[in-house]
Parts: C-alpha cells; sequence; structure tokens
C-alpha cells in the first residue's frame, strides 16, 4: 500500500533534527519508513546516526535487565559468606 501524503523536505529536515527515529518521522508525516529512509538519503543525511545521538541510545528504564543476567549467571559465582571450595 501506498502513501499519497506529501511532506516538505524542511519537515522532513526538522524532524530529523528534533532527533527522531524514522519510525517516528514516518508516522507523523503519514508515510512509509521507506519513503523516509530515502528521503534522508537523497537529502544527504545520516541514516545511521552515531551512538552518542540521543535518539539512538538505549535508555534503561532500570536495572533489572542487569539484575536478570547477573542472576542467569550466578551459579559460576562461588557462595557468598559459605567456606570456599
Amino acid at each position: 500500500m501506498t502513501s499519497s501524503r506529501k511532506f516538505t523536505e524542511e519537515e522532513l529536515k526538522q524532524l530529523y533534527r528534533q532527533g527522531l527515529t524514522v519510525r517516528q518521522i514516518a508516522e507523523k508525516l503519514g508515510v512509509s519508513e521507506t519513503t523516509i529512509l530515502r528521503s534522508i538519503k537523497k537529502l544527504g543525511l545520516d541514516t545511521k546516526r552515531s551512538s552518542s545521538d540521543k535518539s539512538t541510545q538505549k535508555v534503561p528504564k532500570d536495572d533489572s535487565e542487569k539484575r536478570r543476567r547477573e542472576d542467569k549467571y550466578s551459579f559460576l559465582s562461588p557462595p557468598s559468606g559459605g567456606p570456599p571450595l
């Protein structure tokens, strides 16, 4: 399914500069992500933003993910408080 929604280069650049993701820009402009990616490339903008860019950084909501990883491998650590093995 194709969209006939038109948007200006300036609209796209403004949203891009705000740090929105391709998906967010596509939703706001009412077009597909592919259309946005093609337009970004056509304008010479970077389609792969650096990890220092706020829009691509993974922001943890809490440390539960870290705790899950630690718990997953806890059997490899010697028990605390007990005699050495």
